[in-house]
């Protein structure tokens, strides 16, 4: 005679919706590995330390939001159009009915010691919906085909395009190789300031030399041109490289980026690629224009350098010398030949 205890709305509507999705029990932030085979295609992402990783066809930094949305994707699937094993057996054709004999993609889920494996097929007759076969379920399912949208059909579609990620890179030296070109500039320990020390020691235009690092940070890679160790790296420029630029922490060479010639198809872009990873890769080819330039446009064109602001006395020795010295309320006062307040 007891009365029973009702849930919260909130948590009977979750659990209906939890109970209409193609994956019920599919929590995307337990998923450790996606592996996704399309034709001949090939992907695999792990995730470590909550950084998704490709480690195939090779190892290289992805897009961890579009990894994400394909995740949330999946969790949104949904059971509507629902045909059952007794359906599937009907179809003379069996499989090959819905396009899964020979599947769009098949997507590996690992999630700890759980592997589920979803197969994409062919579209249905009527309405932007597509074939699923979740294996070892009976029958298929149909999901729209907004889902298609997350779908990478390549490695290439999930590779992150920066091409040069400098905050996770400590360094202290930059320099540029190309040919009689090449200079290299320091950072100074005290003042934090660039300094030219090939091809002679002078004062670097510090604002140059930061400009030419946001313009490496703001790049973007154009194409993934190809990974093969064995690629032809002298149809590229690349052996030997037109232009490389090296990231150095005192003698030892942390990055080196090495730039090639542009490809006949692509007259604004140049190949690239880092001098330790095979891929290469098309960048914009005014990314390399600062690297061609004279080191003399690195230099700093003023005849000094310093802070105004910490000069307290001027001595000026011509025909009219004069002195300026700064007083204790911050003004500057004129004391040769006269001791009057300055302008």
């Amino acid at each position: 005679g007891g009365s029973r205890r009702r849930l919260p709305s909130g948590d009977t509507t979750a659990r209906q919706q939890a109970a209409g999705r193609l994956l019920p029990d599919f929590d995307p932030a337990t998923v450790t590995s996606l592996e996704i085979l399309s034709g001949n295609q090939v992907l695999r992402v792990q995730r470590t330390n909550e950084t998704w990783t490709l480690t195939v066809p090779v190892r290289y930094p992805v897009q961890s939001a579009a990894v994400e949305r394909f995740l949330t994707a999946l969790a949104q699937l949904d059971r509507q159009s629902y045909i059952t094993a007794a359906e599937l057996l009907a179809q003379p054709r069996g499989l090959a009915e819905f396009g899964l004999d020979n599947p769009l993609a098949s997507v590996f889920i690992q999630q700890g010691a759980q592997r589920k494996e979803l197969r994409v097929g062919g579209p249905t007759p009527f309405g932007n919906r597509v074939y699923l076969q979740l294996v070892g379920a009976d029958g298929l399912f149909a999901a729209d085909t907004a889902f298609l949208e997350a779908l990478p059909r390549s490695a290439d579609d999930w590779r992150d395009t920066t091409f040069l990620n400098l905050p996770g890179l400590t360094f202290n030296r930059l320099e540029v190789r190309a040919g009689a070109r090449g200079f290299e500039v320091q950072r100074n320990a005290t003042n934090k300031l660039w300094e030219l020390t090939k091809p002679m020691p002078a004062r670097a235009d510090n604002p140059k030399v930061e400009a030419l690092l946001r313009t490496l940070q703001e790049a973007r890679i154009s194409q993934f041109v190809t990974d093969d160790p064995a690629a032809d790296l002298d149809a590229m420029g690349l052996r030997p490289p037109e232009a490389e630029l090296v990231f150095g922490q005192g003698t030892n060479e942390l990055l080196v980026l090495q730039f090639g010639r542009s490809p006949t198809n692509a007259p604004t872009h140049v190949h690239a690629r880092r001098a330790s990873q095979s891929s290469v890769v098309l960048v914009p080819k005014t990314l390399t224009d600062p690297l061609r330039a004279s080191f003399t446009d690195f230099r700093d064109r003023r005849l000094l350098s310093f802070a105004p602001v910490a000069a307290d006395r001027i001595d000026v020795r011509a025909e009219g010398s004069f002195t300026l010295q700064r007083q204790t309320n911050g003004l500057r006062r004129l004391l040769d030949p006269l001791n009057v307040p300055a302008d």
